[in-house]
C-alpha cells in the first residue's frame, strides 16, 4: 500500500494503488505516467493539481475525472490543511506541494519530480521562509521534506541546463554549416523536453515538427499558459517534410528507426544527413570513450569541438550521414543541486521517493549534507502502508567525501552562483522558459 502524508489523509502519485481506504485526497505533481499511472475513466475521487496538468488529465480521460486546479503560489485550504503549488522547473505543469498543518505545527515539502534551482529559494518564493542559515533555529522550518532522488550520486554532476542547451547548439550549428539540408531530430517523453527543443529552435532559426500526441498536450500547456510551450508552437512546420527540426520518441532515437520512420528514402543517395540529440541526464558521462576515437567520429564536422564540450555532450553512434548524440539535459535535479537545496533547507526528516539500486548511497550521502544538524533523519522507505516519520530519527553519517564538507552558508552561495550562469546562445529566451 502507498505511504499517506503523516498527520493527513492525503496521498501524492500513489495512483497505481487505485481508490486508498481511508484517503480523502490525491495530490498529482505532474503528467508523467510513473506519476499518475493507475489512473482510469472510472477513478471517482478528487483529484488535485496544476491547471496545466488538469488539462492534460481531462484530454486523456475525458470529462469524467472529479479534477480540482490549485492556484500557483497562494495557500489554499483543502480539508483543513493549507496547500501551496510550487514551479517544480521539471516538466510544463509540474509543481512542488507545500503542506502546512497548522494545529500540528508541521510543514511538509513534497518536491515530486523537480530541477532545484536557485530562485525557488530567493524572496519572495515561499521557500526563502524555510532557509534555515542564516537565520536562527526558532525560523520557519520544514517539518518533512519527501525529495526526488533520481540523480542523488556525485557521477551526475552536470551542467545547467543553459549551458548544455548552448554546446547543442553550437555543435548542430557546426553541422548545418557543413551541410545545410541536414535534418535535426530532438528526442521528448510525452511531455517534457520542450526547453531543449526550443533553445535549438530559436538560436538556429529552425521550423520544427512536432508528433500528434506531443503536439496536442504542447496545445494544451500553451493554452494553460505555459509560455514555452507558445513560443514552441510559433515555430512549428506546415509539414514534416518542411521542418528542419524534426521531434521524435525518446525511445525510437536508434539507427534503424531513425532511417526507417524519420527519414526514408528510396536510395542511399537521396538521403539527408541526420543529427539526431538524446536530452537526458543519463547520458551524462556514461558512453564509452571508444566512440570518439573511430574513424566516423573523425569525419564529423566537428570532432574536437565535441571533445571539448564532453561535460555537456557525449557520442552514442556515428555512421555515414547519421549520428546521435547525447545531451546531459535533465529535467531532474543534479547532485550538487540537491545538495545545496537540502542544505539551504535543512529539514528535520528525509524522505527519498527513488528508490532501486542507488538508494542506500542517496542515504548516506543526505545524511552527511544534514550532519551537525540536532535530530535530522533520512527515512528508509516503510515496510508497512503509512509511513510512521515521528519514529524515525537517526543518528547522521560523517560527510564521506571532504569536497562536499562546505559550510551552510559557502554552500548555498554556491548554489546561487551556479545556478545563475547563463548562456549567451539562450539569454533572451531565459525570461519565458522559467515560467513553464
Amino acid at each position: 500500500l502507498p505511504i499517506m502524508l503523516e498527520d493527513t489523509s492525503f496521498t501524492v502519485d500513489a495512483f497505481k494503488y487505485g481508490i486508498i481506504s481511508g484517503c480523502t485526497a490525491y495530490f498529482l505533481t505532474h503528467f508523467h505516467y510513473d506519476h499518475y499511472g493507475g489512473l482510469s475513466k472510472g477513478f471517482t475521487e478528487g483529484i488535485y493539481c496544476s491547471e496545466i496538468t488538469k488539462k492534460f488529465l481531462l484530454q486523456n480521460f475525458g470529462c469524467c475525472l472529479s479534477v480540482h486546479a490549485l492556484p500557483m503560489n497562494t495557500f489554499v485550504n483543502v480539508q483543513g490543511c493549507d496547500v501551496m503549488l510550487l514551479d517544480a522547473n521539471h516538466c510544463p505543469g509540474s509543481v512542488m506541494i507545500l503542506f502546512r498543518l497548522v494545529l500540528q505545527n508541521k510543514v511538509i515539502l513534497h518536491t515530486g519530480d523537480f530541477r532545484a534551482q536557485s530562485w525557488m529559494l530567493e524572496s519572495p518564493n515561499v521557500l526563502n521562509h524555510y532557509i534555515q542559515s542564516p537565520r536562527p533555529s526558532s525560523s520557519a522550518r520544514i517539518t518533512t521534506l519527501l525529495l526526488d532522488t533520481t540523480y542523488c550520486c556525485p557521477t551526475y554532476g552536470f551542467p545547467t541546463q543553459d549551458t548544455v542547451i548552448s554546446a547543442a547548439v553550437k555543435v548542430t550549428r557546426e553541422f548545418l554549416l557543413s551541410d545545410p539540408d541536414t535534418l535535426v531530430v530532438c528526442g521528448m517523453y510525452s511531455i517534457g523536453k520542450e526547453r531543449f527543443v526550443l533553445g535549438l529552435a530559436e538560436a538556429l532559426g529552425l521550423a520544427v515538427w512536432l508528433p500528434s500526441k506531443q503536439k496536442r498536450l504542447i496545445e494544451a500547456a500553451a493554452s494553460g499558459g505555459c509560455a514555452i510551450c507558445s513560443d514552441l508552437l510559433q515555430r512549428q512546420a506546415p509539414t514534416k517534410a518542411a521542418a528542419d527540426l524534426v521531434v521524435a520518441d525518446m525511445g525510437k532515437l536508434n539507427a534503424h528507426t531513425l532511417r526507417t520512420e524519420l527519414c526514408p528514402s528510396t536510395g542511399s543517395s537521396d538521403r539527408r544527413s541526420l543529427l539526431a540529440w538524446r536530452p537526458t541526464g543519463w547520458t551524462h558521462n556514461s558512453v564509452p570513450k571508444k566512440n570518439t576515437s573511430s574513424a566516423a567520429f573523425s569525419r564529423l564536422p566537428c570532432p574536437k569541438l565535441i571533445q571539448d564540450l564532453a561535460d555537456c555532450l557525449s557520442v552514442i553512434h556515428t555512421s555515414f550521414g547519421l549520428t546521435i548524440l547525447g545531451a546531459a539535459y535533465s529535467e531532474h535535479s543534479s547532485f550538487v543541486e540537491l545538495r545545496d537545496f537540502v542544505t539551504a533547507l535543512q529539514p528535520l526528516k528525509v524522505q527519498q521517493t527513488v528508490f532501486g539500486g542507488a538508494a542506500k548511497e542517496a542515504k548516506q550521502h543526505i545524511n552527511s549534507w544534514l550532519s551537525g544538524i540536532a535530530q535530522v533523519a533520512v527515512v528508509s522507505p516503510p515496510a508497512l502502508s503509512i509511513a510512521s516519520f515521528s519514529s524515525s530519527i537517526t543518528n547522521n553519517a560523517a560527510p564521506t567525501c571532504r569536497q562536499y564538507d562546505l559550510t551552510v552558508q559557502s554552500r548555498f552561495a554556491l548554489f546561487k552562483h551556479r545556478s545563475h550562469r547563463h548562456s549567451n546562445a539562450v539569454k533572451e529566451t531565459k525570461d519565458n522558459m522559467q515560467q513553464c
